[in-house]
């Protein structure tokens, strides 16, 4: 979990945010991620919708939601709006983040601008079951040393994106 300032903790600790390692924490933030991808509803056929949402000591410093396709993904307008600050972050994505190129792809993968920013951990609701993710951003983002978990709010996430999961 990204370290939290002590009035933030507080601050979370009198709102009831904070159980056991962060996890309450963790599904608040994810909360908002799955807010912020219900935005792109009606606009990102046949892509799923995404949100994320970048924490830093408590303090969110970045959000984005995948707007349109072939547009910039949740990750990079949230890694953008963040700037220096994801540096040691957490990040909170509805979906895994994406790892391939080419295919007709118009954006880089996000796994790589995550690695890139230097993020410190990666919480996601579920990996994606396109064939050319499935895992692969998950294993690319561990093998740069960033700790990831998955499946908080894995029901949320599927309900969501139920209408890209029927594609794979």
């Amino acid at each position: 979990m990204a370290t939290i300032s002590t009035s933030a903790k507080k601050g979370f600790q009198q709102a009831g945010l904070l159980g056991t390692e962060g996890s309450q924490l963790d599904l608040y933030f994810l909360d908002l991620a799955l807010a912020l991808a219900a935005k792109g509803k009606d606009q990102v056929r046949p892509n799923p919708l995404v949100g994320a949402v970048i924490v830093r000591d408590g303090i969110i410093v970045g959000r984005g939601f995948h707007r349109y396709e072939g547009i910039k993904h949740a990750e990079v307008l949230a890694l953008e709006q963040a700037g220096r600050l994801a540096k040691d972050a957490t990040v909170y994505v509805n979906l895994e983040p994406c790892c391939y190129r080419g295919d007709g792809k118009r954006t880089p993968p996000c796994s790589d601008a995550l690695i890139d920013a230097k993020v410190k951990r990666v919480v996601c609701c579920m990996t994606d079951p396109n064939p050319r993710v499935s895992g692969r951003g998950v294993a690319a983002l561990r093998e740069a040393g960033i700790d990831v978990t998955v499946g908080p709010r894995i029901s949320a996430a599927r309900i969501l994106n139920s209408e890209y999961l029927v594609m794979f």
